[in-house]
């Protein structure tokens, strides 16, 4: 296995150890979109991530690879027809990189009198997407899929709690 030398004089052998030291190596404010492009300009292998994949039929399996004060990184395993609550991500922000299979991802536009739009979007391998941590979302792995979905999730500050939501009589309301 090749290995790389890295800005922190750490030795990286993997794809994933490249990735987590760049992540440290980033100013702690940086915003959204530079933390998107600094995770989509690392290539991630296969090989490197298979280890974390693990297929659980009843839910959709998150991986912890690393946590500290400035972010937490996952890997999450998602099977056909498996699907997040509709939540956020209080107080962290979130950016989400497909590493294989299509995510639907729907987010959703609360009004003030509880009712909401939403819209819905498909990301296939490679796409990057983020959020802040007001934004309420469910991502999916369709249940007309035929493969797994596997994503990348990095959350900064690391996730510390999240609100869940669930939908009555046409409201977005709290899930209690």
């Amino acid at each position: 296995m090749q290995a790389t030398q890295v800005n922190s004089g750490t030795v990286c052998s993997n794809s994933i150890d490249r990735l987590t030291n760049g992540l440290k190596a980033q100013p702690r404010h940086t915003s959204l979109s530079g933390r998107m492009r600094l995770i989509e300009n690392y290539p991630v292998s296969w090989t490197d991530v298979e280890r974390y994949v693990h297929r659980d039929p009843d839910h959709y399996h998150r991986k912890i690879i690393e946590t500290n004060n400035v972010f937490q990184l996952l890997i999450l395993t998602w099977l056909p027809g498996q699907k997040s609550p509709i939540h956020n991500h209080r107080g962290s922000q979130c950016v989400v990189r497909v590493l294989s299979g299509k995510a639907i991802e729907t987010v959703y536009h609360p009004r003030a009198d509880q009712t909401f739009s939403y819209s819905a979007s498909s990301y296939v391998d490679g796409t990057t997407i983020g959020g802040e941590d007001a934004d309420i979302h469910t991502l999916e792995n369709s249940k007309a899929s035929r493969q797994d979905l596997v994503t990348l999730h990095v959350y900064f500050p690391p996730l510390k709690q999240m609100d869940l939501f669930k939908v009555s009589d046409g409201q977005l309301v709290p899930a209690r």
